[in-house]
């Protein structure tokens, strides 16, 4: 009833513990009783807690994984494996060629991306000038220097160090291979003595073959959710389709997002395809168009009906975006602790190829 209130304990005492499981308590309020317009039953809220408990899992061996293959030319680095290769563009700093069993599993490689295509709220506060600086900023990058470690026969580490020239700063993508065929990926970003304006985004984009449409992850869902607007998502285990996952708003805009993941699969009909999980989260979307696409030059000048869908998906794997505000659609910005200043950051995230015979919730907990 109203202004009540109700101490209730939870027997926490039987949770067997497992390493690398979270674990979390969901509560559900619901009418008991019939009301006018709410039918006995409904749901009139819900809430979701992590539980502070927790077993580590146990660091892989990497001296016990397969030996690694590294060659070099003036073009491209190549590491090669048991049942993978890959291949780096050394002019461009990325992954131009990921192989896993024969099969490609992207259409183009990692590349920064400090950008977002122009929320309404965006426009109502004049972001897309502000900011417009962060648009091209990585994708007109250069490549100041190439590293190549072996570490040991089982670990080869590549790293890209750009120069940012407009906005006067660096970033670092670094490349960790392991004889498994698995990725990490870490990238630092820091600012120099410009005075700059909020990034829209920290992260990176990808392109994946088309025929990864089937999206499994585990994090906030499933309706869009982002650093400002995320509490009515629930973390659990959600599928979807990449088509799905895109909210057609009448003014196209950054849509479909998803927060605190904790990891994704893109999958093909098979079952088959590629794994990102964050070192520990990361943000993900997954549409067939492009940040680009959606990004337009004023508010109303594009429909839903003006995109064209690609045939590749286009993927954002990112640290964060800023919030998309909302206290009013005409000048209010996000509020400080959802945006990003422009200072350092970092964070990093494993790239895992997948097949329908693994177990993403298990094959995720490795190499942390």
């Amino acid at each position: 009833m109203p202004k009540e209130s109700r101490i209730i304990t939870a027997d926490l005492s039987k949770i067997k513990l497992e390493p690398g499981v979270e674990y979390f308590l969901n509560f559900s309020a619901r009418a008991t009783e019939p009301e006018p317009l709410i039918p006995a039953g409904y749901e009139i809220a819900y809430e979701q807690f992590q539980l502070p408990i927790e077993m580590k899992v146990a660091k892989t061996d990497i001296s016990s994984l397969p030996k690694l293959t590294l060659s070099q030319s003036d073009q491209t680095i190549t590491v090669s494996g048991k049942n993978f290769q890959l291949e780096f563009d050394k002019n461009r700093g990325t992954i131009s060629s990921y192989k896993f069993q024969g099969t490609q599993l992207i259409e183009a490689g990692l590349e920064p991306n400090f950008w977002r295509a122009p929320t309404d709220n965006d426009f109502g506060n004049g972001m897309q000038k502000r900011c417009e600086i962060w648009r091209y900023a990585g994708r007109y990058r250069t490549v100041d220097e190439v590293q190549v470690e072996q570490i040991s026969d089982s670990e080869i580490k590549i790293s890209f160090h750009f120069d940012l020239k407009e906005a006067e700063s660096k970033h670092r993508t670094s490349f960790t291979v392991l004889g498994s065929g698995d990725v990490i990926v870490e990238n630092n970003f820091t600012p120099g003595q410009k005075v700059l304006p909020e990034l829209p985004r920290f992260g990176m984009t990808m392109a994946i073959p088309k025929s990864y449409d089937k999206v499994v992850w585990y994090g906030r869902g499933p309706h869009e959710n982002y650093s400002d607007r995320k509490t009515s998502a629930l973390v659990a285990v959600y599928r979807s389709t990449v088509r799905e996952l895109f909210e057609p708003y009448i003014s196209p805009q950054e849509n479909g997002y998803k927060t605190d993941v904790r990891w994704v699969a893109f999958l093909n009909e098979k079952g088959d395809g590629l794994m990102a999980v964050g070192m520990p989260l990361i943000c993900f979307s997954a549409l067939h168009y492009t940040n680009e696409d959606m990004t337009q030059q004023s508010r109303g000048t594009m429909h839903p009906t003006d995109l064209q869908e690609r045939d590749f998906v286009f993927l954002n794997l990112d640290y964060k975006q800023m919030g998309v505000g909302g206290d009013d659609s005409w000048g209010a910005r996000s509020h400080p602790e959802y945006s990003l200043p422009a200072q350092e950051y970092s964070y990093k995230f494993r790239l895992k190829p997948v097949t329908k015979k693994d177990n993403l919730m298990s094959v995720s907990k490795g190499m942390k």
